[in-house]
């Protein structure tokens, strides 16, 4: 953080530009984070009102408001709670773990780490028929 704050980040350094909201900048402040969840409270045009109200994730740094093209926005079903659906990037690379490891029935399988990532791996694995 104090190398943001005194703008010692070295030149080149690396940033996510798959975030459109970082906007490749390594500038202080900076915005930590790569996903939101949250309610739509307004909608310009060319967005359809029929946004406002709706529960939306975004990959974009945590921030208590911020502003997005629908085409950013990923509805979260009605009926998800909003905390489970923060945990969408989450759980897609856990899904990506399990497809990749192509389990069979029989197998056993060890998960090394047990974060976040690898607590849904081991809850995704435990559906599966194996030793």
């Amino acid at each position: 953080e104090l190398l943001f704050l005194r703008g010692q980040v070295p030149p080149g350094t690396a940033v996510d530009s798959t975030i459109q909201a970082l906007d490749g900048s390594v500038a202080f402040p900076l915005r930590y984070g790569y996903a939101c969840v949250g309610r739509v409270t307004a909608a310009g045009a060319p967005a359809d009102a029929g946004w406002i109200g709706r529960n939306v994730f975004a990959f974009h740094p945590h921030t208590s408001h911020f502003t997005a093209p629908v085409s950013q926005l990923v509805p979260v079903p009605d009926g998800l709670d909003l905390r489970r659906a923060a945990l969408l990037p989450n759980m897609e690379t856990a899904v990506n773990f399990v497809m990749d490891g192509r389990p069979v029935i029989g197998e056993r399988v060890a998960v090394v780490g047990l974060g976040v990532v690898g607590l849904l791996t081991t809850a995704l694995l435990a559906r599966f028929p194996l030793a």
